[in-house]
């Protein structure tokens, strides 16, 4: 997918068979199987200019502040699409991100300031993550995030130190995606009366 992503032109087609091969991955209650069903060509345009945009930072760093809010919305997008294209057995209709522009713009912003504390990012993304969660509608259950900003840190810690060494990155790699997915919940949806 990285790969995908520094050549531009392929990452639609990189991303979305990213997106196929983890939630095949995903262990739902009940021995449900998840399935990811989006195509390249639904929003190939969107992966493009992503990918495109990646680079900004490379020609000037004040240009990268400036495309945030575009980025922002090229993710947004990308949200959308990926939990309207997630179904599993028993599934009949989709699911939706409710999630606003200026709440994913907002929580974009602080985890962006936050990596200036160098630990602080860790807890930003952490309540990002929630907050995306909680906007994931359609279901009768609840995407929750349990991890904590301490535990987010120390293996993103351990990855990173991993990949000055090369060769132990497919293995760690795998270790830290392995977590991090087992981190997500589905429970019931509390009720409102």
């Amino acid at each position: 997918m990285v790969i995908g992503q520094i050549l531009v032109i392929p990452s639609p087609w990189t991303t979305t068979s990213y997106y196929r091969w983890l939630v095949l991955n995903i262990r739902l209650p009940q021995d449900k199987q998840a399935t990811f069903t989006g195509q390249p060509g639904d929003i190939w345009y969107i992966f493009m200019l992503s990918a495109l945009f990646s680079y900004a930072g490379s020609v000037r760093f004040w240009l990268q502040l400036v495309i945030i809010p575009l980025t922002v919305l090229f993710y947004l997008i990308i949200m959308r699409w990926f939990f309207a294209n997630l179904t599993w057995d028993g599934r009949t209709s989709g699911l939706t991100f409710t999630g606003r522009y200026w709440g994913l713009l907002g929580w974009s912003a602080l985890t962006w300031v936050a990596a200036f504390t160098i630990i602080g990012w860790a807890w930003a993304l952490t309540a990002m993550i929630r907050w995306i969660c909680r906007h994931v509608e359609g279901s009768s259950k609840q995407l929750s995030f349990v991890a904590s900003g301490w535990d987010m840190l120390w293996r993103s810690f351990v990855f990173a130190l991993s990949c000055v060494f090369i060769i132990p990155i497919p293995w760690t790699g795998r270790w830290y995606l392995a977590w991090l997915v087992s981190q997500f919940y589905l429970s019931d949806r509390a009720s409102v009366n």
